[in-house]
């Protein structure tokens, strides 16, 4: 089995650069073949182009660069090894609570701050339990929440994250320029001490950063160190807008081919693992989507959109997609929110909201609804599932979530989308004759207050400072004997003179 790593290969620090990077919408990223070392040198960078950042992991290697020359991008995405050139995408969550779309739920209202109370009791986990008996908490899982991250760990010290029933949370920042409250409150709703289902599986947020690849090669690492079953959390879309021509299109599909591809690679290697993706929040039919979507979110109109991961490209995606269900006090109780995405690669719904999940934000537990948040309550009952049943594997466990689901939901915009609403089965106990569930550590330390990947010295992203530390280390030893030999040559030539 190949080993999953990460490295920082170089970054370029100069005036010109610094100032490039400012420039969000005129960066590109050239994902090439894994181990092309000679790729920069081949790509013929133009003066309008300047390269910013390169990266190296076990999936593929991507070079930022920042370019106004479109031929730059198209020369580029033309090259041997090169995968694919796609413009930066903008990063979305798929949650929201700036606005009331639709007929509100019973329970709460929107940015409604939810008392202890309320939240252990809420409507998502009430609705998906229904009247199950269950006694498992999803111990012996891990759940990573890829995500949106809070621009200081410290507003994660909190009870619903330190003193959960399996341990607490593992933060690893990533670099990510993704900085929201949003992962913060998937991750409650998941697996947290108060909001959350299954409190008792291991937990990590990981930062969704500018590398796809970067990413997925962390996750792999984690996947590797747990040996167990892990569900990863997915409830964020990568958008482009005004895809205009055919290149771009061409690229961007590589681009979505070779990152799903990835996702397949894991799933291959690491049979006992889940990645759920929040269908978006679009009202759109996103499935089997070739082109580019133009379509309206209230006065606002998106134009030539493709987004990933929402654009399924065929029926054997890898990704578990979760729509959303808005829950009334009237019938009927289960029907599709009006903001939720739809179509036959949509998988299950679940509860969307309003729902409870701690806000970094506001410090407090809010009230906020989207497929984001659905997304977690399927993935919770997954763990749930694993760690009553840990010698399935994940084709299993699906087979299990859609025997117990229930043909319930209604209001579908198109005849080819699922009514199958996420339900527990009516008892959920540990399968006889196995192991009680144990989680096991991930690198790094549990939460304290600072803790990052990076600053953990067994992080797959620290193999660049490991390499990388001799050769400077003689880099400057040099340095520090040309600078002595100058000195004591200018030394000579002075007492020379003054001898004269």
């Amino acid at each position: 089995m190949k080993q999953a790593f990460v490295r920082k290969s170089w970054e370029n620090e100069s005036r010109k650069a610094l100032k490039s990077k400012k420039d969000q919408k005129n960066i590109y990223q050239v994902i090439v073949r894994s181990g092309r070392n000679s790729i920069e040198s081949d790509l013929n960078i133009k003066p309008k182009t300047t390269v910013l950042s390169k990266n190296e992991t076990s999936f593929a290697d991507s070079i930022f660069i920042h370019t106004t020359d479109e031929s730059d991008v198209i020369a580029a995405s033309s090259k041997k090894d090169v995968i694919a050139v796609i413009r930066k995408p903008k990063m979305v969550p798929m949650g929201f609570t700036g606005e009331i779309r639709g007929e509100p739920a019973y329970f709460p209202s929107l940015l409604q701050t939810c008392n202890v109370n309320q939240t252990k009791t809420q409507a998502g986990i009430v609705d998906s339990v229904g009247n199950s008996t269950i006694n498992v908490n999803g111990k012996g899982t891990l759940i990573i929440v890829w995500d949106f991250v809070p621009g200081e760990s410290s507003s994660l010290s909190i009870s619903e994250f330190t003193e959960r029933e399996g341990g607490g949370m593992y933060f690893y920042q990533n670099g990510s320029n993704a900085i929201a409250s949003h992962g913060a409150q998937v991750a409650s709703i998941a697996a947290g001490k108060s909001a959350g289902l299954a409190k008792g599986a291991a937990l990590a947020l990981l930062g969704l950063s500018d590398d796809i690849f970067q990413d997925l090669s962390i996750i792999e690492s984690l996947i590797e160190a747990f040996k167990g079953p892990v569900l990863i959390n997915m409830s964020f879309g990568l958008e482009w807008e005004n895809v205009n021509n055919q290149i771009e299109i061409d690229n961007i599909n590589r681009f979505m081919q070779f990152a799903s591809q990835a996702v397949s690679d894991i799933k291959l290697r690491y049979p006992k693992t889940l990645f759920f993706i929040a269908a978006g929040n679009e009202t759109q039919n996103m499935c089997d989507t070739l082109g580019t979507l133009t379509y309206s979110i209230g006065n606002t109109t998106k134009t030539k959109m493709v987004i990933w991961p929402q654009f399924e490209r065929n029926k054997s995606s890898p990704f578990v997609s979760v729509g959303a269900t808005t829950v009334r006090q009237e019938p009927p109780t289960r029907k599709i929110s009006i903001y939720s995405n739809y179509g036959d690669c949509i998988n299950f719904f679940a509860h969307g909201g309003p729902i409870c999940g701690w806000d970094t934000d506001f410090s407090s537990f809010k009230a906020t609804q989207g497929t984001s948040f659905s997304c977690p309550i399927a993935v919770s009952i997954a763990s749930l599932l694993f760690s009553a049943y840990p010698s399935k594997s994940a084709s299993e466990i699906l087979d299990i979530m859609n025997s117990s689901a229930t043909d319930s939901v209604t209001g579908q915009y198109s005849g080819d989308t699922t009514s199958k609403f996420l339900q527990l089965p009516a008892t959920l106990n540990r399968e006889t004759g196995t192991e009680p569930p144990k989680n096991n550590d991930l690198p790094g330390d549990i939460l304290s207050g600072s803790v990052e990947l990076e600053d953990n010295k067994n992080s797959p992203l620290n193999e660049a400072r490991d390499e990388f530390k001799i050769p400077l280390i003689i880099t400057g030893v040099i340095i520090l004997i040309l600078l002595l030999l100058l000195s004591f040559q200018f030394f000579v030539k002075r007492n020379n003179s003054n001898k004269i």
